[in-house]
């Protein structure tokens, strides 16, 4: 901290063992370079070589070769301008693997390329937010004059990362690569974006919007940028390719039978059933098998079964060699499916069938692989946390009362379908994973499923009867109990209310068995959830009970903090009036000494420790627990906690006679900024007391004759009229202010210094909402009645009009003015 933090400052007071930190621009990326900015912001995982795709889906040796041709010529042809070019297949064709399959090209030919691997199943990966950063950083990488504009652009400005997808291409790539390009372009070889399963992020609007994205880099003639983006056909997607700009900008590659994807699939086929006859583990068990195995005309079947779906010959591989059951007679089983219909879907569904079937106890293992859909995809997309595949086998054992190491047992044999290694090569944070989407989405489409459909709302039913149990019954913190505190409730609101739930909740003790360990983890505004998903099935009972009970927590919270003190009630008033107005809680402790009745100092720490969430006094107030919010707004619940019209009184009242003084004493210049700003705001909800009258009065006759002594808003002002019309409609005090607006309205004799009302200020930070009305008479106006109604304007909280906005065409109604003149 030097001299020159305080250049310029005047009228503040450093208290004694008072600290500064010196912060220079954002406290978020303070000291941080622009590629250190950048690398907050991306998903690691997405790159084509991340280790949490590893080992990655690619082309097998000697198949997909034509079109792999095709997609590398396109994006290599340099006499191309930059263009799109879509590699759209039906759900199995192999999207995936060409896509990686070209990217490893791309590293092996020294390509500048950039990846995305959407993933619908991985946080990060299931959305378009981290799309952007992720390819302007690896792009920043591979070509050393775009790191350094890059480096500079976020360094200037790290908010271009909080902007819509279009403006970050357009402020990290094309403005930059424009400017590269124009000083070397002919050495400048076309730059390859790959993003594989479009149609695996977010819903269509978010994969409209990546669509829409790369316009302004189509738009750049100069620069030669090619993206290859890989999907399902879906409609919304095929529609955005047949308008412009794409339209003309684009190419598309359909993986259909043109590509002879058959002749691809024997050849897969026939090298993976050799691949099983020679692994060491099934050598002894096949020795006596008559060869060739499988039969020729057995792998014509499967090729026709098949429907150029290479997920249909890679499920069928994975299943026949699983290294828990004979090659032999997986193969027999397979042989025994008989395919129905002529869909794609019908071949691969039947063979999912076929899959679950062969488990010894299919009952416990549905029950298993439910939870491990909902638990495991379920916790990462609500917690943005991971969980291995030992975690997951935890919760799910713990829940459903198994013995260590079942799960493993149930799931194992599903292998061909989920990603679970061996025993021996599980190491920590290894997580369970599907070899494609089409799998899950076949258990939760029940025309497709059967018997096998899992209903996710009667799993979140089943896994939030389990939580309570477990809550219920077991006192240590286990990793199960942990996640039944952390979302019983999350469960129960995705559910549909059934008798044994119900009534499970109704005995559930909250106070006892849960709510102290949802503040331990921050988890008790989930039971907001419970009430609302109750409140929406029109159950009643266990929401004003669980209600009830928690209100008893706050109440005894409180209580414990200060008893009855009334300091307690105003200091909790005060965080809740200022929530939304730029309080912090450095203001707080500001209004807190000055307008407290006993100022009882040690209140402080512990109330912000249990109510706002950091500890940096300059910081926004943030409220920890919503469900306190919603507790100390509520007059049935709250009671004498509630803030009233007492409390603005007082605040108000305060807030003049220290503006009466010059409001120039504060110790922070925020405060003071806060002072002029909101005290009107509070003088609009105080009750009518001579008190104010007087403070206004005295306020009024300094301003009157000494204009420069305060800033005010014409908003101000009327905020100040309207309220002497409730006391004192013909009183002096009414008249002195009604003079001051006078001098306000009318630049031609105005001798005030006026602070016009801000119409861009955010609505919770406004004063209260009056008019202003610039009139073509005479200079002289007096207002003698003034009447503001304040209907129409939609709450506590509606839109201000600045001093330069005029009255509505009804204002007459409500406004009247007389001319002296």
């Amino acid at each position: 901290m030097t001299a020159s933090s305080f250049a310029g400052a005047h009228n503040f007071v450093i208290r004694e063992g008072a600290a500064f930190y010196d912060i220079q621009g954002d406290y978020r990326t303070a000291g941080l370079s622009g590629l250190q900015i950048l690398r907050q912001f991306i998903a690691p995982g997405a790159h084509h070589d991340s280790s949490e795709r590893s080992p990655p889906p690619r082309c097998h040796p000697g198949t997909r070769t034509q079109v792999i041709s095709r997609v590398m010529h396109y994006l290599g042809n340099s006499h191309r301008s930059s263009g799109v070019l879509w590699l759209n297949g039906a759900v199995g064709a192999g999207k995936s693997t060409i896509s990686q399959t070209v990217a490893e090209m791309c590293e092996e030919k020294s390509c500048i390329f950039a990846t995305f691997f959407f993933s619908r199943t991985t946080p990060d990966r299931d959305n378009e937010r981290r799309l952007v950063p992720t390819i302007v950083y690896q792009l920043a990488q591979a070509i050393p004059a775009l790191k350094s504009y890059v480096n500079h652009a976020l360094e200037n400005d790290p908010t271009i990362l909080e902007k819509s997808p279009a403006t970050q291409i357009r402020k990290l790539l094309v403005e930059p690569l424009r400017i590269v390009m124009s000083g070397d372009s002919d050495s400048m070889q076309p730059i390859v974006i790959i993003i594989d399963g479009l149609d695996e992020c977010g819903g269509d609007k978010e994969q409209c919007t990546v669509l829409d994205m790369f316009n302004p880099l189509l738009l750049e003639l100069s620069l030669q940028v090619r993206v290859l983006i890989s999907s399902r056909p879906e409609a919304h997607i095929q529609r955005a390719f047949e308008l412009d700009p794409l339209k003309h900008s684009s190419t598309v590659i359909r993986l259909d039978k043109s590509f002879y994807p058959d002749d691809d699939i024997r050849i897969f086929l026939e090298n993976g059933f050799e691949d099983i006859l020679r692994d060491p583990d099934l050598y002894r068990a096949l020795s006596n098998v008559p060869r060739p195995w499988p039969p020729p005309a057995f792998i014509n079947k499967l090729v026709q079964r098949s429907f150029g779906q290479f997920l249909y010959a890679s499920t069928i591989l994975k299943f026949v060699g699983d290294p828990d059951c004979h090659p032999n007679t997986q193969l027999s089983k397979i042989m025994e499916t008989q395919s129905s219909g002529s869909s794609p879907f019908s071949t691969i569904d039947n063979l999912y069938v076929q899959i679950l079937t062969s488990s010894p106890n299919i009952g416990r293992t549905m029950e298993v692989l439910g939870f491990f859909f909902i638990i495991h995809l379920g916790y990462s997309r609500t917690s943005r946390e991971r969980l291995d595949i030992w975690d997951v086998m935890a919760i799910i054992e713990e829940l459903l009362g198994l013995s260590v190491g079942d799960s493993y047992i149930f799931l194992r044999r599903l292998r061909s379908v989920l990603h679970i290694p061996p025993r021996e090569l599980i190491t920590p944070g290894l997580e369970i994973g599907v070899f494609s989407t089409s799998f899950p989405e076949f258990l939760a489409d029940p025309s497709r499923s059967g018997a096998f459909f899992v209903d996710a709302a009667a799993v979140h039913r089943q896994i939030a009867r389990c939580c309570l149990r477990l809550l219920a019954t077991r006192r240590q913190k286990t990793l199960g109990w942990e996640y039944a505190v952390r979302f019983w409730c999350h469960h129960c609101s995705r559910s549909i209310p059934d008798k044994s739930l119900l009534e499970k909740l109704s005995v559930f003790d909250i106070y006892k068995y849960w709510i102290p360990a949802a503040v331990q983890y921050n988890s008790l505004d989930n039971i907001l959830n419970v009430t609302e998903w109750l409140d929406k099935a029109h159950v009643n009972g266990s929401p004003s009970l669980h209600i009830t009970t928690l209100d008893e927590f706050f109440k005894a919270r409180i209580e414990a903090l200060g008893a009855d003190s009334q300091d307690l009630k105003t200091l909790l008033r005060a965080i809740w009036l200022h929530r939304n107005a730029c309080g912090t809680p450095a203001l707080i402790r500001e209004l807190f000494e000055r307008y407290s009745e006993t100022r009882q100092r040690h209140l402080l720490e512990p109330v912000f420790s249990f109510l706002l969430k950091g500890s940096d006094m300059n910081k926004p107030l943030i409220i920890k627990y919503q469900a306190f919010s919603s507790f100390i707004m509520d007059p049935k619940r709250s009671g004498s906690y509630l803030f009233s019209n007492d409390l603005h009184t007082s605040i108000a009242l305060h807030m003049i006679r220290y503006l009466d003084l010059g409001g120039t004493a504060f110790s922070f210049k925020c405060l003071a900024a806060s002072f002029h700003n909101f005290w009107t705001y509070h003088l609009y909800y105080a009750l009518p007391t001579a008190e104010i009258v007087e403070a206004l009065y005295k306020l009024g006759n300094k301003i009157a004759s000494d204009p420069l002594r305060l800033s005010l808003s014409s908003s101000h002002i009327c905020t100040v009229i309207e309220w002497l019309q409730r006391v004192s409609p013909a009183g002096i005090c009414t008249l002195t202010w009604s003079s001051i607006l006078t001098g306000v309205a009318h630049p031609t004799t105005n001798k005030f210094k006026m602070l016009p009302g801000p119409t861009d200020t955010p609505w919770n930070q406004r004063t209260p909402p009056f008019w202003v009305a610039y009139l073509a008479g005479p200079p002289l106006i007096q207002m003698r009645q003034l009447s503001f109604r304040n209907s129409g304007w939609g709450g506590d909280f509606p839109r201000s009009l600045g001093a330069t906005q005029v009255l509505p065409t009804n204002a007459h109604k409500s406004v009247r003015f007389t001319d002296d003149g």
